[in-house]
């Protein structure tokens, strides 16, 4: 009988260090979850800042476009112009 008390101590005596064990763990996951979240949040409001970039980047890049298109066609009319003027002479 004092055998089998031992032997029933010293699992529940186990199982209680298993569990104190696997709290513990569990409290350093649920950290460890709480600082991904974190640095999620942080990565996921840098995308956002970098989308908003890469737009008005994209937005200055076609008005760069349009004022090249523009600029060209002034020049052939000047160059035409110009043509005209020196044929005059």
């Amino acid at each position: 009988m004092e055998d089998r008390l031992n032997k029933l101590e010293s699992k529940v005596l186990e199982a209680i260090e298993t569990i104190q064990g696997l709290r513990r763990e569990n409290s350093g996951l649920k950290s460890r979850c709480e600082e991904l979240e974190n640095n999620l949040q942080g990565l996921n409001e840098e995308k956002d800042q970098l989308q908003r970039q890469l737009s008005a980047a994209s937005e200055t890049a076609a008005q760069a476009e349009l004022f090249e298109e523009k600029r060209q066609v002034i020049e052939t009319r000047v160059s035409g112009l110009l043509d005209k003027l020196e044929a005059m002479s």
